[in-house]
C-alpha cells in the first residue's frame, strides 16, 4: 500500500488531519487539501490512485 496515493479534499480542518493520520498509518501516501481548487491542482500535478473528496468544501466542489 504504500505506493498507493489518496487524494483528500476536505475542508473541515479536524477531519481532514485525522482522516490523513489514519490513511498515513494504514500505509497510504496522502495529500490532503482543504478545497476544490487545490483538489483539482493537486490531481492534475500528482495523479493519485484515488481521490477521496467531500461534496460540499469551497472553491469547487465535489458534485
Amino acid at each position: 500500500m504504500a505506493d498507493t496515493h489518496v487524494l483528500f479534499v476536505e475542508d473541515d480542518d479536524v477531519i481532514r488531519e485525522a482522516t490523513q493520520l489514519a490513511l498515513e498509518r494504514d500505509g497510504f501516501m496522502v495529500t490532503a487539501v482543504p478545497d476544490g481548487l487545490l483538489g483539482l491542482e493537486s490531481f492534475r500535478a500528482r495523479r493519485p490512485d484515488i481521490a477521496l473528496l467531500d461534496v460540499m468544501v469551497p472553491g469547487l466542489d465535489g458534485s
